[in-house]
């Protein structure tokens, strides 16, 4: 019997050091792909005070998207979640209102049949017609209503997320190691291998 062990680790970039490190010397050092970080990293540290991730990022990005949706993930610079907040909420929100509001005209011509008076559904629909639609948009009201604040509170969760996640480099510059490993427990020696995985 084989076991597998497993490490994973994130490590954050200083800023500080980067502004430490002459920019000559840092060409000559690093990379390609190390260098491209770097002026990210400086890119950011630049950035107007919106942007600025030091001082509890989450708390801010859940602020700014609980305010309007959206503007967390424009905090966190991901503007290509914009389209997919807008839409999700958008779509789900406009079926509310016209769920609504068709809700509201067969809760009309229901008071109104049962008075015995006319309505828009006059000689169309029968009482129990008029009740079962106004059952069914009824419920597709409360339906689209809570999956409206279903994806407000998603784009909360993804901003926060993201705001915590925002300094640390998640390229596909990664390392991958693995060695054979001996377990102990139980009073005896199980092989097994380490994976260690790591990015910077």
């Amino acid at each position: 019997m084989i076991f597998f062990g497993s490490v994973l680790q994130a490590q954050e970039m200083p800023i500080d050091s980067i502004y430490d490190v002459p920019v000559d010397s840092l060409a000559e050092n690093l990379s390609k792909k190390e260098i491209r970080r770097v002026n990210h990293q400086l890119k950011l540290a630049d950035s107007p005070a919106f942007y600025n991730h030091e001082d509890r990022p989450g708390r801010k990005a859940a602020l700014y998207s609980l305010a309007f949706p959206g503007l967390g993930q424009a905090y966190n610079r991901k503007y290509w979640k914009l389209p997919i907040v807008y839409g999700a909420i958008g779509t789900t929100l406009y079926f509310t209102v016209s769920n609504s509001q068709k809700l509201k005209e067969y809760n009309t011509a229901l008071s109104a049949e049962l008075r015995g008076e006319t309505h828009q559904f006059s000689g169309i629909l029968s009482e129990s017609q008029i009740t079962r639609s106004r059952n069914f948009y009824r419920k597709n009201t409360e339906l689209s209503a809570l999956l409206t604040a279903l994806f407000y509170g998603l784009n909360i969760v993804d901003a926060v997320v993201d705001a915590h996640l925002f300094k640390f480099d998640i390229s596909d510059d990664l390392s991958f190691q693995w060695q054979p490993d001996l377990l102990t427990g139980n009073n005896s020696v199980i092989p097994g291998i380490h994976l260690s995985l790591q990015f910077r």
